[in-house]
């Protein structure tokens, strides 16, 4: 019983966004979405999680709960923009997530190498011109492996700016049905 409450939280951090920000995707039916959002019964989730990881402290507790907890399988952390009293900027704001994403690492004794990595370093300005950044290009190849039988889980706890930009990035990963990629700002 645990372990569905807890995958089911985890799951209820991955909803449709992606409309919202003005992005066409392939119809899903709603059938057929809660399908695909069906937690995997034999095994943990493979997910990724999008975090502004140094803006807030909850951050920081979501992606050791998420490194720790046995229902799911954190595959890659991507640092995500924030801008406010604790950032110079979006950039910035990245840089130092993904300083604290680095500093959570080794407080675990988990490396970072193939891990964790930078996101995009400022907010959507443009949707025809997304930035490549490292994260982007790790989802892209990640969802690329990925299959409907063996599907990746994006979460995001920070801003989906990053996350958004990803599918732009290869036409495959935007209508790709083995990565659930929708996610929502938790």
């Amino acid at each position: 019983m645990k372990r569905r409450l807890i995958t089911g939280f985890w799951l209820s951090v991955i909803v449709l966004e992606g409309l919202a920000m003005g992005q066409k995707f392939p119809a899903i039916s709603e059938s057929r979405r809660i399908e695909m959002l069906r937690p995997p019964s034999k095994r943990p989730v493979r997910m990724v999680l999008d975090t502004d990881t140094y803006n807030e402290i909850d951050d920081q507790f979501a992606v050791v709960y998420a490194l720790l907890a046995p229902e799911v399988s954190v595959q890659a952390l991507y640092a995500a923009p924030f801008h406010n009293d604790r950032s110079s900027g979006p950039a910035d704001g990245m840089e130092k997530s993904y300083e604290e994403i680095l500093r959570l690492l080794g407080k675990l004794g988990r490396s970072p190498e193939g891990f964790a990595y930078k996101g995009s370093t400022n907010y959507i300005t443009d949707l025809q011109k997304p930035e490549r950044s490292p994260a982007a290009l790790d989802l892209i190849e990640r969802a690329r492996q990925s299959s409907p039988k063996d599907p990746l889980y994006v979460a995001a706890v920070g801003a989906i700016t990053a996350r958004t930009s990803r599918p732009r990035g290869s036409s495959s990963t935007a209508a790709c049905p083995s990565c659930n990629c929708p996610v929502r700002r938790w």
